[in-house]
């Protein structure tokens, strides 16, 4: 047995170890969740964000889903430690930190 064994976590090994089955099945039933409101619209965005061609679907999809597809609520979030906090569709820009005013070094 050696002394440096990595350690996994149950979750991470069951993680490790799904099939391309189970990974459709499990989107399969997330998006069986996505409430079928304006014509579909959630459910074909979420589609979009999946096939891992349209970032912007991605992040407007994970924001609608954290906000229990309610877009309303993704302008007045709060959460600042998400990643994608600066990326949400709001409207509105995210202010910038102030930049630090230095103040040249006079040589005699």
């Amino acid at each position: 047995m050696s002394d440096h064994q990595e350690v996994i976590a149950p979750d991470q090994e069951e993680q490790a170890a799904l099939t391309r089955d189970e990974v459709f099945e499990i989107r399969r039933r997330h998006r069986a969740n996505i409430p079928d409101l304006h014509n579909g619209a959630y459910r074909r965005l979420w589609d979009r964000a999946i096939s891992g061609r349209d970032l912007r679907a991605a992040i407007r999809g994970k924001c609608q889903d954290c906000m229990a597809w309610q877009v309303p609520e993704i302008k007045i979030c709060t959460c600042v430690a998400c990643p994608l906090f600066p990326y949400r569709i709001t409207g509105r820009k995210i202010p910038r930190p102030a930049k630090s005013v230095s103040t040249p070094v006079e040589t005699p």
